[in-house]
């Protein structure tokens, strides 16, 4: 027993990689061909055993024959199963592969099914199917395609009928694992397609995620949560319809409350920060800055409360410093370029909470002190030195940017306050002053660099108000004259600061935020850049720095270099110090070309080349441990837009002052004047034109008019030309018949005259003769009487038909001289109508000769469209060529085919034969089979007898091998007697192909009987086990089982030479079988 069984299990996996080439060619073929669904199920399962280790070999001959399978069996929910988790794991690559490398079999696999809209469709339609495993393969499968072609994968499902429905559809399935491959699939689905972004939205997926959502606890809720509120990003990203449908389906009332967090609440993890980051960047996707949807939107999101609970989760004690950097980025976006809502803001109180300072959790929590939102937004811009605060920093300014964007009116406000509270002396040491930050040198500027940093930002956002704030903020002086202080303005204290930095080598970022500061202020600034100039010493000091110093950052020596390119680019020859002298300093100290130069790595920096705004919260670390964000929104801007004037600042003269801002304006004042001017003449002109434009057309159309009328009285006169040369002709004609009558009578007349002039010259001749002989033809007188009488009545009768002839030939003369003179009349009527009509024709002529003329420029035009037309007809007539040459080449293709078509069905009715044979062993096959069936019944009658079993068995296996022993050598005798057509059809392998595989088939047969006596061994212990057999009976399932693990370690000995008695009692058989084919080959 335990030899059969590990024989049996042997031969269930092959031992070589041909081996196993070989058993996956015969599945493929039976999933093919099988009319069983058992049977195809078998190979499907076989198929998935041989997946990880032979992929290639599976998808390349089972692939189409596993799509096929889904097809034909898809009613059938286990053999589906079973397909889709084969192709499935056809998707997981090789574990030797590297992630890098290209998966060409998964490409493979996915242009497999997405070659075909019915293959999409049919896996969508498989998704009607309740089975857990097989909606959670599909969605597995249709995710692992769209992840390897997604951009034909979305085409597919766009086009199937109910695709999408269906697809979302499968959220409401409970089973959470069904759900998660869904909004994964989804989620993939949607990205960058628009027009499937519309379908899922109004498919009701908003209510639906929503609702998974709050199932799964809202914020708190973890991978599942994040991966709807994803969907829901996706789907209203750039898309304004979807948005729309968001707001008229009620949920931003939902999207709001996933934000309330309660207070005091400690549970922080990554899936609840995640997932309110997430919440905060769908508002933001509302509120997209320059879209014409944003006032819209935002007054919408205010009256839904949703700018109060993102103030609250911004300003709670126990909120993750990340959601309040995002909170404040957001609000900024809710307000930004909304008066009405940012004065709103200004006036909301907030509880401010010291974040720089660490709270022990023992520590008695005191009420927090309340203060107006925008002193709050300053002391964390301001205030918070901790490296781990730099995004709430940032959060801050840009919401702070928010509440300045495109109002002056909070600009000046917050100016005018700042400018108060520097000046007032309160001694509040915890609020943040704007301007402390920007005039004092602080001594922890070593500590915190990005505390002037961001005071130099926000001056710099409120910079961009115009010229009145400039003024305001140059109006700022330190010192009291009266108690004999000197006065200094705040541009000469921030210079000196710059100088003061760059001398004691202070953190780069410090001169970095004043020139920033001091580029956009002295700009077009006359008074700004006196005011510096004012200050010698710090123009001598920065150009001392960047001429003798080779160690500092190219970043600040581009830095330094634009401010004296602004300095010198509006000073005056009147300033403090003269435009010439400031040029001969710039050019002496540091040369035209290092100017430049440093302008130029400036420029290409890549901190400025390939600054991005919204990296500034993902920046990464420099050496110093602080973050790499050193520029601001602003200044690159500014920078960029006007680099290419300041790169050649000092080509302009020195001895030229500069058009002032007031003479620029007036020129432009001047030139929008003179161009409305144009525009009023151009428009006039514009009008005449049309008038002229309108008389024109009505000249064409007159001219048209004549020159139909001239070419239908040419066809008119024309047509009574040819009405007389017709009747000319028909007179012509009729002149020549009566010329030719009268030339025939003439003839006659002259023939007549002669005949008679011979007679009289006879008469004469024979008076003559009778004269002479009268004595000697006395006798014959009366003969010749009577013989000249005749002759005068013949004569007499001549002359009368001459006479007559005479007569006729007089009116014929008379008919043709009154036929010539109807004609001439006709030809002069005719000569005077042609004078008439060619005068007619040649005013007509004339009237169109100006249209001629006009139209020959039309022509030339359409001559030269007529030459590309007739190059782009040559091309056509290449192309027509060659299709001509390819349907040529086509036509004789078919021929051979047929050709080849007819040879292929002589062999496959030489084929029908060799089935029918074939057919006959598979019948002794079938009895074979019910006589197993015979066997396992009478197994299982004596169970408790398995000895006496065995030997039943081994008496029936014995018949059985004889029975196909006999059968073999049947085949081998057909084979003999099919040598002698294999030989003469050796070349068509097709049929040795065929009959080969009819051979393989036998041999599967009896895998198949093998299989079934290991299926009724396994019964029969399952049974034994049941009844509770003998410890004898235990061992010998021991040994069994021992035997089934010896024989799932030798994957590929099927075919080995250690085989069991069966196998060597009926294999062998076939194995002698293939040697036969092999020499028929």
């Amino acid at each position: 027993m335990q030899d059969l069984l590990s024989g049996i299990l042997a031969q269930t996996q092959p031992k070589q990689n041909n081996t196993a080439t070989d058993t996956i060619t015969k599945l493929c073929d039976r999933l093919l061909n099988s009319t069983l669904l058992e049977d195809r199920r078998a190979a499907v399962l076989g198929l998935k055993g041989f997946c990880r280790d032979y992929r290639e070999a599976v998808v390349t001959g089972g692939l189409r024959g596993l799509i096929a399978e889904l097809q034909r069996d898809r009613l059938d929910t286990e053999t589906v199963k079973a397909t889709l988790e084969t192709v499935l794991l056809l998707f997981i690559r090789d574990k030797s592969s590297q992630p890098a490398d290209v998966d060409y079999i998964a490409l493979w696999l996915a242009d497999e099914f997405t070659q075909r809209e019915e293959n999409i469709t049919l896996l969508i339609d498989i998704l009607e199917n309740k089975d857990f495993y097989v909606r959670l393969y599909t969605l597995q499968l249709l995710a692992a395609i769209l992840s390897n072609r997604t951009e034909r994968t979305q085409h597919c499902v766009f086009a199937a009928p109910l695709g999408i429905s269906r697809l979302v559809s499968t959220l409401d399935d409970h089973r959470e694992a069904v759900q998660n491959e869904a909004v994964m699939l989804l989620l993939r689905l949607v990205d960058s397609h628009p027009d499937i972004q519309k379908l899922v939205a109004f498919e009701n997926t908003f209510d639906k995620t929503f609702t998974i959502v709050e199932r799964e606890g809202g914020v708190e809720g973890g991978v599942i949560a994040r991966d709807c509120l994803r969907l829901i990003a996706n789907l209203l990203r750039f898309n304004s319809s979807n948005q729309n449908l968001f707001r008229e389906t009620s949920c931003i009332p939902r999207l709001s409350n996933l934000m309330i967090v309660e207070k005091g609440d400690a549970n922080w993890d990554d899936y609840k920060v995640k997932n309110l980051i997430l919440v905060l960047e769908i508002c933001r996707l509302f509120v997209v800055e320059g879209s014409l949807s944003t006032p819209t939107n935002q007054n919408i999101l205010f009256q839904a409360g949703v700018l109060m609970n993102v103030l609250r989760l911004a300003f709670a004690d126990s909120t993750n410093i990340q959601v309040r950097a995002m909170a404040l980025v957001a609000t900024g976006d809710l307000i930004r370029g909304n008066k009405e809502i940012q004065e709103k803001f200004a006036n909301i109180d907030v509880p401010y909470i010291n974040v720089s300072v660490p709270r022990e959790p023992s520590q008695v929590q005191l009420e927090p002190e309340v203060i107006p939102v925008t002193q709050a937004l300053l002391n964390w811009a301001l205030s918070n030195s901790s490296v781990y605060a730099f995004d709430l920093r940032v959060g801050a300014s840009m919401c702070l940017e928010g509440y300045f964007s495109n109002n002056n009116r909070t600009r000046t406000a917050f100016l005018e306050d700042a400018i108060d509270a520097y000046f007032k002396d309160s001694g509040d040491t915890k609020n943040a002053k704007l301007l402390s930050g920007l005039l004092d040198y602080e001594t922890d500027a070593r500590t915190d660099p990005y505390r002037t940093w961001f005071a130099c930002v926000i001056m710099l956002h409120i910079f961009e108000g115009g010229e009145e704030l400039k003024d305001l903020a140059r109006s700022i002086t330190i010192g009291n004259e009266e108690d004999g202080e000197e006065v200094v303005t705040a541009i000469q204290t921030i210079s000196a600061n710059l100088v003061a930095s760059l001398q004691y080598k202070l953190d780069i970022r410090i001169p970095i935020a004043y020139n920033m500061l001091l580029s956009v202020w002295l700009y077009e600034d006359y008074e700004a850049i006196n005011d510096f100039l004012s200050e010698g010493s710090s123009v001598q000091s920065l150009v001392a720095d960047i001429s003798q110093s080779a160690s500092h950052n190219v970043l600040v020596e581009g830095m330094c270099t634009t401010v004296l390119a602004v300095l010198y680019g509006y000073c005056t020859t009147s300033s403090p110090i003269p435009r010439p002298v400031l040029h001969r300093l710039l050019i002496s100290r540091i040369g035209r070309d290092s100017f430049i130069t440093k302008l130029q790595l400036l420029r290409r920096h890549s901190l400025v080349r390939d600054f991005n705004p919204s990296e500034i919260l993902s920046a990464e670390k420099d050496s110093t441990g602080l973050p790499s964000v050193l520029f601001n929104r602003v200044f690159i801007d500014f920078f960029k837009d006007r680099y290419s004037r300041l790169e050649k600042v000092l080509n302009r003269d020195p001895n030229r002052d500069p058009i002032s801002p007031e003479a620029i304006e007036a020129q432009n004042e001047l030139a929008i004047e003179t161009m409305e001017n144009l525009q009023r003449e151009l428009e006039i002109l514009k009008s005449a034109l049309a008038a002229s434009e309108g008389e024109k057309q009505k000249a064409v159309e007159s001219l048209a008019e004549e020159k139909q009328k001239a070419e239908t009285s040419r066809a008119s006169s024309s047509e009574v030309t040819a009405a007389i040369s017709r009747e000319k002709e028909g007179l012509s004609s009729k002149l020549k018949e009566s010329d030719s009558v009268i030339k025939k009578l003439q003839d006659q007349v002259a023939a007549a005259g002669k005949e008679l002039t011979d007679e009289r010259d006879k008469s004469r001749e024979i008076e003559r003769k009778l004269g002479n002989t009268a004595q000697s033809l006395g006798l014959e007188r009366n003969k010749l009487d009577k013989r000249v009488k005749e002759l005068e009545d013949s004569a007499r009768k001549a002359n009368n038909r001459i006479d007559g002839l005479e007569k006729d030939l007089v009116k014929s003369k008379e008919r043709a001289l009154q036929a010539e003179s109807a004609l001439r009349g006709l030809r002069e009527s005719s000569n005077n109508e042609k004078a008439k009509l060619e005068s007619k024709i040649k005013e007509s002529e004339d009237s169109t000769t100006y249209m001629h003329s006009r139209l020959e420029e039309s022509e030339k035009k359409n001559k030269q469209l007529s030459s590309k037309a007739d190059q782009l007809q040559t091309l056509v007539d290449g192309f027509r060529t060659r299709a001509k040459e390819l349907q040529s080449t086509i036509d004789s293709l078919q021929r051979v085919n047929g050709d080849k078509d007819r040879d292929i069905e002589q062999l496959q009715s030489q084929m029908t034969q060799r089935q029918i044979h074939i057919a006959a062993q598979e019948a002794e096959l079938k009895t074979s089979q019910n006589t197993i069936e015979n066997l396992r019944s009478e197994t299982a009658i004596l169970r408790e007898r398995v000895s006496s079993a065995e030997d039943e068995i081994r008496v029936s296996k014995e018949s059985v091998e004889q029975k196909l022993k006999s059968s073999q050598e049947k085949l081998a005798s057909e084979v003999i007697k099919s040598s002698d057509l294999q030989k003469q059809l050796d070349v068509k392998t097709t049929e040795i192909n065929k009959l080969q595989s009819a051979l393989k088939e036998s041999e599967e047969k009896m895998d198949d009987l093998l299989l079934v006596l290991s299926d009724l061994e396994e019964k029969l212990q399952k049974k034994e086990d049941d009844d509770g057999e003998s410890d004898e009976e235990g061992e010998e399932d021991e040994e069994v089982d021992e035997a089934e693990d010896e024989g799932t370690e030798g994957v590929g000995q099927a075919n080995g030479a250690a085989k069991t008695e069966i196998v060597n009692g009926s294999k062998h058989e076939f194995h002698g079988e293939e040697g036969s084919g092999d020499e028929v080959d």
